[in-house]
């Protein structure tokens, strides 16, 4: 796995490359992915890049929540 900043992760979402999961239900997980990347920081991990490998999307999720910790 690749290890990026979080200014790196909101791009990916800002410039409409990956959807962001932070907040999404866990039923929108998908449920075959790859996990991609992940940023570090102080506290431990708060951010995540993961592949849907059914779709074919990229999936991010941007801050410490239980999501982040359902997949990685």
């Amino acid at each position: 796995m690749k290890q990026y900043t979080r200014k790196q992760l909101r791009e990916f979402v800002r410039l409409g490359l990956a959807v962001d999961l932070t907040e999404a239900e866990p039923e929108k997980i998908p449920a075959s992915y790859t996990k991609v990347g992940f940023s570090r920081g102080i506290y431990g991990l708060n951010g995540g890049l993961i592949w849907d490998n059914v779709l074919g999307g990229y999936y991010v999720i941007l801050a410490r929540s239980s999501n982040l910790f359902r997949i990685f």
